[in-house]
């Protein structure tokens, strides 16, 4: 019969020979690696430790359990306080593990929401762009800009107006008729008013923009009722408007042009027949 050759387990840095140095030299770690790489049961085959292998083959397989069920078989009679010392590194590692595994859990959803997010935002303002002539579906769409694209729109904003307000005017405009939106358009209203100078109103491919030129006689022309806001785009000099039916406002050129007010109904006074009020339902 072959003699087994025996070896040293090298346990905390020294040459282990049996049992007894195991113990004076018992370090959970190296012996746990010595358990999971083989040599620890080699290493008892050679002395015959049959009793301590048959223990071996009842370790469970998770790291915390394995280093209690290790100090039970070679530290001799540990105490709870001392097993739980032991196996405190590889609780804290696999805590450490689970923490990053959720970490990475987390930034990799959190990624894909910023994606999800960001192409949302892109797909809106393509639809906007699509359907620049239609104010509800712009109006609905200026709202949910608000309400869930809000930070990326500020810092999208000035992008934004340049890429509408020469072909899609109407979008600026709905802008302006939002009351959140209103205080964060890119430009100051008096570049909106520069901007906006070239388009020709009435505009046939801007169907919500009305006009109304018409002598009124030195009376206030009831010509959309209270209940309804509009948003004043432009009015030529000399003429007056105001909220429907409020006796002693009078806004004039000023206070209009550069300004886009948006008046509840309008009362409009006029001695042109020629001048153009622009204005639109918000």
């Amino acid at each position: 019969m072959t003699k087994a050759i025996k070896f040293n387990l090298i346990l905390d840095g020294k040459p282990v020979r049996n049992l007894d140095e195991l113990r004076d030299n018992f370090n959970i770690e190296d012996i746990l690696a010595s358990y999971r790489n083989g040599l620890l049961s080699r290493w008892l085959e050679t002395r015959g430790l049959t009793g301590e292998i048959s223990e071996l083959e009842k370790i469970p397989d998770d790291d915390i359990e394995a280093a209690k069920a290790l100090c039970h078989i070679f530290h001799g009679k540990p105490t709870n306080k001392q097993i739980e010392a032991a196996a405190y590194p590889f609780a804290f590692r696999q805590k450490e593990v689970e923490r990053l595994e959720r970490y990475e859990s987390l930034e990799t959803k959190k990624n894909e929401i910023i994606r999800a997010y960001h192409g949302n935002y892109t797909k809106l303002l393509s639809s906007i762009e699509e359907r620049s002539a239609d104010y509800p579906f712009i109006k609905s769409a200026v709202a949910e800009i608000f309400t869930r694209y809000f930070e990326l729109y500020m810092l999208d904003s000035r992008a934004f107006y340049e890429r509408f307000i020469d072909k899609q005017p109407l979008v600026i405009l709905a802008i302006l008729a939002n009351t959140d939106m209103r205080p964060h358009i890119a430009k100051e209203l008096s570049t909106v008013k520069q901007d906006m100078a070239a388009i020709v109103w009435p505009n046939p491919d801007l169907p919500h923009i009305q006009s109304f030129a018409g002598e009124t006689e030195g009376y206030w022309k009831d010509l959309k009722p209270k209940g309804t806001r509009y948003l004043v785009i432009q009015m030529a000099n000399g003429n007056l408007i105001r909220n429907c039916g409020i006796n002693g406002e009078e806004l004039k050129v000023d206070d209009v042009n550069g300004k886009f007010p948006i008046l509840d109904g309008i009362d409009y006074k006029s001695n042109s027949s020629v001048d153009k009020l622009v204005y639109m339902e918000v």
